[in-house]
């Protein structure tokens, strides 16, 4: 399966699978350097992106048993300067991405200036003045601005730099000896470069300074570090468990929506086994980092590709055979063309994205911008992917109508997308 997904010339990954404390799996696929030819080695170095919440999460929580900070404290109380509106904002809000502040990646002026080294105090500038996407608490939102705001948060805590606190809170205790803040300029030993795979074929990813994705993004590890990680979470080396109870407790929202989202980290169910898990996309690369806390798995995909086979996907995949419910090879129900046409159209979801939903002979085709997915039927209503994270369900009004999708990505609340046409 991951041999087919990373093709021995291209960009691949760098994988391990750990069962009941063993390595089952460690090992490179693909390239770590396309132009030179360099093969991937399972002890190589990767970007892991949003992975890094996980661990700005748990130096929170470690002051938090300290006593240096509360979680329900509000942020003026170390950030006075931050805009805030008369809002109380807490900490606990902007780890379980309930705060409402607009998360700066969403700008549609970002894209055009992540090249920009900026400081800490620049990047909070870039994005302090936009409007609230809510009221603190009322809803969820995956908010790359309040990470950045805890890190700074760690920093006046700390009087130390973000880099400085997590090595010496977490990757120096755990030996964790490849995993660091990935600055551009220093020399890594076995740092492999990103690409993108796009409809004229492999190109190197584009340029993002490091300085910008900071406490929510900008760190670098291994597959062998990040099973370090676990492990230490596993035998409680690093937090209390109490807190780390409180850390893979999601957050419900005043309606009672559940938000599935802990502090970091994400929870769901794959046929009734728990899945507690965070992933990782930056310029160039994908991270799935999954655990299966009851079956004492755990599953790391780090890519070097942005846009090529989903490592989530892959993880998934890779856990399902151990546990012998393998989701690449779930079977489809037989639906009735009639059916799979009436659900054929557009639909637009929260962010104002666009769904391409048609007939495939006897599946529907997914299209989102350049991506497009193979949905299979598990009932009348319901689909799921075998190359993809993802659920969705057709919803229809009293007259049969269908009106909309919701869509399931076991990530955060569910999302309904109406029906343009």
């Amino acid at each position: 399966m991951l041999a087919a997904a990373y093709p021995a010339d291209g960009p691949g990954a760098a994988v391990i699978v750990v069962q009941d404390g063993k390595p089952v799996l460690r090992k490179g696929y693909g390239l770590a350097e396309v132009e030179l030819g360099v093969p991937i080695r399972p002890d190589m170095v990767f970007r892991v992106g949003s992975v890094t919440k996980e661990f700005t999460s748990a130096c929170i929580l470690m002051l938090a048993e300290q006593g240096r900070l509360k979680l329900d404290d509000g942020i003026a109380k170390y950030l006075p300067d931050y805009p805030a509106g008369g809002r109380k904002v807490t900490i606990e809000q902007l780890l379980t991405h309930t705060s409402g502040i607009h998360s700066y990646t969403d700008m549609p002026s970002w894209g055009r200036r992540m090249r920009e080294d900026w400081t800490i105090a620049e990047l909070v500038d870039f994005f302090d003045n936009e409007p609230f996407d809510f009221e603190p608490g009322a809803k969820w939102h995956y908010d790359n601005s309040g990470y950045v705001l805890l890190g700074m948060l760690l920093e006046k805590v700390t009087g130390r730099k973000y880099a400085d606190v997590v090595a010496d809170m977490i990757f120096r205790p755990l030996g964790m000896k490849q995993t660091r803040y990935g600055d551009d300029a220093p020399i890594v030993p076995g740092r492999v470069s990103g690409y993108v795979k796009t409809p004229a074929g492999i190109v190197n990813a584009p340029f993002l300074s490091m300085t910008q994705p900071f406490s929510a993004g900008a760190i670098v590890s291994t597959a062998d570090d990040l099973a370090r990680w676990q492990a230490a979470l596993d035998a409680g080396t690093i937090l209390t468990p109490a807190s780390r109870q409180r850390m893979w407790t999601p957050a419900t929202l005043p309606d009672g929506t559940p938000t599935r989202y802990g502090y970091g980290w994400d929870m769901w169910s794959y046929e009734g086994h728990r899945v507690v898990e965070h992933g990782g996309g930056i310029n160039g690369f994908q991270t799935a980092n999954m655990r299966w806390p009851d079956d004492r798995l755990y599953v790391a995909v780090l890519s070097n590709c942005g846009g090529c086979a989903d490592p989530r996907a892959l993880a998934l995949g890779a856990a399902s055979i151990l546990i012998g419910k393998p989701s690449m090879d779930r079977p489809a129900a037989a639906i009735a063309p009639v059916l799979l046409d009436r659900y054929a159209g557009t639909y637009t979801d929260s962010d104002g994205d666009d769904w391409v939903v048609r007939r495939k002979d006897d599946h529907l085709v997914l299209e989102a911008g350049p991506r497009s997915w193979d949905a299979w039927p598990a009932s009348d209503t319901d689909f799921f992917f075998r190359d993809a994270v993802r659920t969705v369900r057709f919803v229809s009004d009293a007259s049969g109508a269908v009106t909309g999708m919701a869509i399931d990505e076991a990530f955060g609340p569910v999302d309904v997308a109406k029906r343009k046409n």
